[in-house]
């Protein structure tokens, strides 16, 4: 529930959640291989990804959670890239790769994950 986002963070953490979970996907779409064949709709971002796009959603991600959480931001982004880059590897090794759905389940991941590394980041009470 968004209850438990702890009150001086509640809004940084529902800014949060959109933008790393629109971060997460920008890392997994140019990090990782394609794995359908014959190509489907994810393979179309696949195409477009550039690592100058990833480094400046990466930057943006960064300047957003120190803005609104300080040095809590950046143990979120660490927390939120390790669970990403697990996920993304599990993904791999069983399809070969990610696909436009795998894109997607990155994204509702990581935004639950958000709401629940606010509150344990801040201590755990509001």
């Amino acid at each position: 529930s968004l209850l438990f986002l702890p009150g001086d963070y509640r809004m940084a953490g529902l800014i949060l959640m959109p933008v790393l979970s629109r971060w997460a996907m920008v890392y997994a779409i140019s990090a990782y291989p394609y794995a359908r064949k014959p190509p489907g709709l994810g393979q179309i971002f696949k195409d477009q990804a550039s690592w100058l796009q990833l480094t400046i959603a990466t930057l943006i991600a960064l300047a957003a959670s120190v803005v609104l959480m300080k040095l809590l931001g950046l143990a979120l982004i660490a927390g939120i890239w390790l669970i990403l880059i697990m996920m993304a590897l599990f993904l791999k090794r069983r399809l070969g790769g990610l696909t436009g759905d795998t894109y997607g389940a990155i994204n509702e991941v990581i935004e639950v994950c958000v709401l629940i590394l606010v509150p344990l980041l801040h201590g755990g009470y509001s």
